[in-house]
């Protein structure tokens, strides 16, 4: 390659980065297309409250048009009737004078009984058909006022949409939760603290959690898996029939660890924070591929402790109250589950019963 060569080469590869430098500034960013989504929603929003508006007055306006033509009519037809029942009653005068004298000329009294009967049972048809014209006026007047006073002096509540905290959200720093002040909850305490001996015990295989709408089984529990379930990394032989707490004291490495506890839970189960009534809770969202996200939970409510919970679908970082939910579970390629492990002074814990019932409930649990 001669020298004119190499210099042009250069010169297009220099010319092709800034291009593409270019196209990367160009680019929006995700804030652009979230603020481009919300005025788009905004004035799609805008346009169907103005349809629905007019929609609304023209309803209105032939509803009432309506009312009046069956009012109008209703008082035509009751006049009519009325006009009827008077000629049939002067009829009946008149006929009933009528064969009178032709009776006492002719002394047929049967056919004058018979003209009368009839008279009188047509005037009852007409005075029935005035009550049913008079019920169904005031039925339609009763519905024709709801409906005014629904839609005109009774102006229900605006819909409010539900406002979501920013993308980007400043992580409040762990001294700022000092307000509230208790004293050390040490682990071999948890039996005053929870009031029931159950509660501080860790869950076995198999044992029913109690959620806040229903009840979730555990599928694994703390201890030294021989086999990685999705690397099939094996544990070395020194581990085998050894429990974690024996694994950490004798310093022993290498050893597969599942330093936590699996529930079973759906993809976008709520989880809570756990913290005392009065005080808060601070979410760190830690992605960590291809496990997902895990959320650290710590509150100066229970000092000392570290609360984690591993596979999240979703984790918003931030301070919470107890009982918020601050994200949803999600998948390791596992199976839908939960991974909660808990920590005292910076070492893993066995979880105790309570705590993982507190995040899937959002309150503390009694038994």
């Amino acid at each position: 390659m001669n020298q004119n060569e190499f210099l042009s080469n250069n010169h297009l590869e220099t010319k092709t980065e800034s291009s593409v430098d270019r196209q990367k500034k160009k680019r929006p960013t995700t804030r652009d297309h979230i603020n481009e989504m919300e005025a788009r929603l905004t004035i799609y929003l805008d346009r169907i409250e103005e349809r629905s508006q007019e929609q609304f007055e023209q309803f209105k306006e032939q509803f009432v048009q309506t009312i009046q033509y069956q009012l109008n009519q209703s008082d035509r037809f009751e006049e009519q009737l009325t006009q009827q029942v008077d000629c049939l009653q002067t009829q009946l005068r008149t006929t009933a004078q009528h064969q009178l004298k032709h009776s006492q000329n002719n002394g047929t009294e049967e056919e004058l009984i018979q003209r009368i009967y009839w008279l009188q049972k047509r005037l009852a048809i007409l005075e029935r058909k005035i009550d049913t014209q008079r019920k169904f006026l005031f039925a339609l007047m009763i519905l024709g006022a709801s409906f005014l006073y629904l839609t005109i002096f009774h102006t229900p509540k605006q819909k409010t949409f539900p406002q979501f905290p920013p993308v980007e959200q400043k992580i409040e720093l762990q001294p700022k939760l000092q307000g509230f002040q208790t004293p050390p909850l040490e682990p071999q305490h948890l039996n005053k603290f929870f009031g029931n001996a159950t509660l501080t015990k860790t869950p076995v295989k198999g044992q029913k959690i109690r959620g806040k709408w229903r009840l979730y089984a555990v599928t694994d529990t703390y201890r030294i898996r021989m086999v990685h379930p999705a690397t099939k990394q094996r544990s070395p032989p020194q581990c085998v029939g050894k429990s974690l707490e024996e694994v950490d004291k004798q310093g022993i490495v290498g050893c597969i660890a599942h330093r936590g506890i699996d529930v079973a839970a759906p993809i976008g189960t709520p989880l809570f924070a756990i913290a005392y009534s009065q005080a808060k809770t601070q979410v760190e969202c830690i992605k960590q591929p291809p496990w997902g996200t895990y959320a650290k939970l710590t509150s100066a409510s229970l000092p000392g402790w570290t609360f984690i919970a591993h596979h999240l679908n979703t984790c918003r970082p931030g301070l919470y109250q107890s009982g918020q939910v601050f994200g949803t579970t999600g998948t390791a390629g596992t199976g839908p589950h939960l991974h909660f492990g808990s920590k005292y002074r910076g070492r893993y814990l066995a979880p105790p019963l309570g705590f993982v019932q507190w995040m899937l409930a959002g309150e503390k649990p009694k038994l």
